[in-house]
């Protein structure tokens, strides 16, 4: 766009029979496209750091939200704190979670247990599996949750996610963490 015009008008200042009026109104135009270009330049450059800082963000937004929602797996930010009951009908707050994880009220670090029949179907008898479940392990706490799992059981540095209720894979990673 600039380039050309530029060139035609650097090829004319050369011209030695140019008079000396026409030569400075030849450098002003020079002057002026060298000014514009270099405003173009500066837009363009600002614009692809806009671009790129737009692509960016939206990339970690992607990760952001392609990563599955699931209970931690750490203790910090944990509070002294632990739920009403074991075998809990309502979501235990994630500072509650980090504290079983930390320690069950059995002295031992606590396993969590979650499920989401929300989003996911339990079958019938589900709820008397787990109370089961809670009256064999003293370090275990079940709960409702809305993660994108239908049952996740944590401890600390670890968790399992089942697509269906297998009480032998619970019991298996209750006991031996596999």
């Amino acid at each position: 766009m600039f380039g050309k015009k530029l060139k035609k008008l650097k090829k004319e200042l050369a011209d030695p029979n140019l008079s000396k009026q026409d030569r400075i109104v030849l450098r002003k135009q020079i002057r002026q496209i060298e000014r514009e270009r270099a405003v173009w330049s500066r837009r363009l450059k600002w614009g692809g750091a806009v671009v790129l800082l737009i692509v960016i963000v939206s990339f970690f937004i992607y990760l952001r939200l392609s990563q599955p929602k699931l209970p931690p797996v750490d203790i910090a930010g944990h509070i002294e704190v632990y739920p009403e009951s074991r075998l809990s009908d309502k979501k235990i707050p994630v500072a509650v979670q980090k504290h079983i994880l930390e320690h069950s009220q059995a002295g031992i670090p606590g396993v969590v247990l979650q499920y989401n029949c929300l989003d996911y179907q339990c079958r019938k008898g589900f709820k008397d599996v787990l109370k089961r479940l809670v009256e064999r392990y003293p370090h275990l706490y079940t709960a409702p949750s809305d993660y994108d799992a239908k049952i996740v059981i944590t401890v600390f540095g670890r968790q399992k996610i089942l697509d269906s209720f297998d009480e032998n894979k619970i019991t298996a990673f209750i006991e031996k963490g596999e």
